[in-house]
């Protein structure tokens, strides 16, 4: 057992030789250790034994959302309180670190004990182990690209082609290439808004000549592809008749779900040209992941509102525009927009509940309860409020909040978690995530790249590191100061000099005149 326990959750191997007699218990022993996770072989008198697939109750983080019905809630069951110090450092072969992002930055993603991450001031890709933060692998990547991190491969979209790269070496094992019908293809490269990856088909999110402002339709496309995930073929494309948004495309329940409307930039011409309407639609469609047809379509009006003066343009656009969540475990569609929630039927559209006022977005969905960013907690199927759940404080700084059952991970002040059980906060004194939430629970630990480099918040701590649950720790804590032992020489007060052993000066009250 303690030697189970030693080994890399995901790549660990121990080999060693035993006499004879001693197989004979070594294979009794490894009878019972035998799982999904360890095997055990003997032969020639070698013992291996290989740990593989990680610990259970571990869970990936597939994308930068969580997963395809972006939940931005982790299925991870390890990551809980009290949390240690795993490893920590920043350098070319250990950890992440790429300059803060104000959301237009990709989050990173782990998969298989391997974090996933993009720069792109560097434009490359790079990969480290997140039990160890040593380096596995880096590629170069297009200027501007989106990728998904599921067990079988890196889904990594940029241009006109996705590659699907090994996991742990990151090596090339599929190219898929596609493009827009010839009549809409009106420049070359496409530019790729996002990705979402299913059961078996792969979603892009396209658009040919586009702006890097977020306020300008960063994340906007004009067409979804759908290709087949074994072979890379086109099955279908999806031309909007506005435009798809990034945080409303979502795959779940056998549909791929997406949201057509005006975009903030459209909304802030009409504005500007006194056009403004009383409200705007926006067209929630459920699609065929196979064949792109149409399931089922839902037309929302929504009051009309511009970012245009806004005093964060970009923060109101990721915070305020059109966005959809998926209860895979209720079959319900959550659609917000303007801090407006609906819940929707997954299989048929029709509406169940709405809410007219509400938090920013992203929310959390925790199968049958989803959290939004203040920390109020509700119930999907009925959208009613539940009192005394989530007990999570607002942010603050530029962030959102993501979680898993155990604790919600945001910054507040510093980086910070949230137990949902004892409803205390724990701060990460010195250290910060990105302006976008880059503190990850997944396969057993919480990974914290480094985010934050640039910065002009005062966090003078820029590294890397990994925390994973240690009792230990709790016998570290108490309510008392820490008091550094005195040399051995002078551990008898009498013995120190006078100026020590007097109590310090008085602070007055009030500055003297």
């Amino acid at each position: 057992g303690k030697l189970v326990r030693i080994l890399h959750p995901y790549r660990g191997v121990a080999c060693f030789e035993v006499s004879p007699t001693t197989a004979e218990r070594v294979a009794a022993w490894g009878r019972k250790v035998t799982s999904d996770h360890v095997r055990l072989a003997i032969a020639d008198g070698l013992v291996t034994l290989r740990h593989r697939g990680g610990l259970p109750g571990a869970a990936p983080w597939t994308h930068e959302c969580g997963g395809p019905e972006r939940t931005y809630f982790s299925k991870d069951k390890l990551v809980k309180p009290p949390l240690g110090v795993l490893w920590y450092g920043d350098s070319s072969e250990v950890g992440f670190r790429k300059r803060k992002d104000y959301h237009t930055g990709v989050k990173p993603q782990v998969v298989n004990g391997v974090l996933v991450a993009f720069d792109e001031v560097g434009k490359s890709l790079r990969a480290y182990d997140v039990y160890t933060g040593l380096k596995l692998w880096s590629r170069g990547a297009p200027s501007f690209t989106r990728f998904a991190a599921v067990p079988d491969g890196i889904y990594v979209a940029g241009g006109n082609a996705c590659e699907v790269l090994e996991p742990v070496t990151g090596e090339l094992m599929r190219r898929f290439a596609y493009a827009l019908p010839a009549a809409d293809a009106k420049s070359v490269p496409l530019f790729v808004a996002d990705i979402r990856v299913g059961e078996d088909t792969a979603v892009i999110a396209v658009d040919t000549g586009k702006s890097r402002n977020l306020a300008k339709g960063l994340y906007d496309s004009k067409a979804l592809i759908g290709l087949d995930r074994k072979t890379g073929k086109q099955l279908w494309t999806a031309v909007a008749t506005d435009r798809f948004n990034h945080h409303a495309l979502a795959i779940g329940g056998g549909h791929v779900f997406c949201v057509d409307s005006p975009s903030a930039r459209t909304r802030g011409e009409l504005k500007r040209r006194g056009k403004a309407p009383g409200t705007l639609n926006s067209t929630v469609r459920a699609l065929d992941p196979r064949t792109g047809t149409v399931t089922w379509e839902k037309v929302f009006a929504n009051p009309f509102v511009s970012y245009e003066h806004s005093g964060y343009p970009a923060g109101s656009v990721q915070s305020g525009d059109d966005a959809l969540f998926y209860s895979a475990e209720k079959d319900v569609l959550i659609v917000y927009k303007d801090r407006r929630y609906r819940g929707v039927k997954g299989a048929t559209g029709d509406l169940l509940w709405e809410q007219e006022r509400g938090a920013h977005q992203p929310i959390m969905v925790q199968g049958e309860i989803f959290y939004n960013q203040g920390g109020g907690a509700f119930e999907v199927m009925t959208g009613a409020h539940i009192p005394g759940k989530g007990g999570v404080h607002g942010g603050h700084g530029c962030n959102h909040a993501i979680g898993n059952e155990h604790l919600i991970f945001r910054r507040h002040f510093t980086a910070a978690y949230f137990d949902m059980h004892k409803h205390t906060a724990t701060h990460m004194l010195n250290v910060r995530s990105g302006c976008t939430n880059s503190l990850i629970p997944a396969d057993g630990v919480l990974s914290a790249p480094c985010f934050s480099a640039g910065c002009v918040c005062n966090h003078p701590l820029e590294t890397s590191f990994s925390l994973v649950h240690m009792p230990i720790i709790d016998g570290w804590l108490g309510n008392s100061p820490a008091r550094e032992p005195l040399p051995l020489g002078e551990r008898d007060p009498t013995k120190l000099a006078p100026e020590i052993r007097q109590p310090p000066p008085r602070i007055p009250a009030s500055r003297p005149k």
